[in-house]
């Protein structure tokens, strides 16, 4: 992570790389809905899952309202080097079968 910036319309990240000729690039993610509450920070690892393309500018905009259909914005991992269990995740979600009396 390069900068992170918390602006009312959302949370700003730029994070930086250079391409197979050594380049400079610059990718911008804008977190917007419950993505802004991610407790993200400068020098955290993060992982992208979805699609920079050079004709947006490399941008990419996770919301709760909006579907970036185009760019395959899906996910943002913090941290993707600690391991949680499987169950850790699942024992977070209530369960919907679980009988009322």
């Amino acid at each position: 992570m390069f900068d992170v910036s918390r602006e009312p319309l959302g949370t700003v990240l730029i994070l930086k790389s250079v391409d197979d000729d050594n380049v400079p690039l610059n990718f911008r993610i804008t977190l917007r809905g419950t993505w802004m509450r991610t407790p993200i920070d400068h020098g955290d690892y993060l992982r992208v899952i979805g699609k920079f393309k050079k004709s947006n500018n490399y941008t990419l905009t996770l919301d709760d309202e909006e579907s970036d259909f185009e760019t395959g914005a899906a996910y943002i991992i913090l941290e993707p080097f600690i391991m949680i269990s499987c169950t850790s995740i699942v024992s977070s979600f209530p369960c919907v079968r679980r009988s009322i009396f």
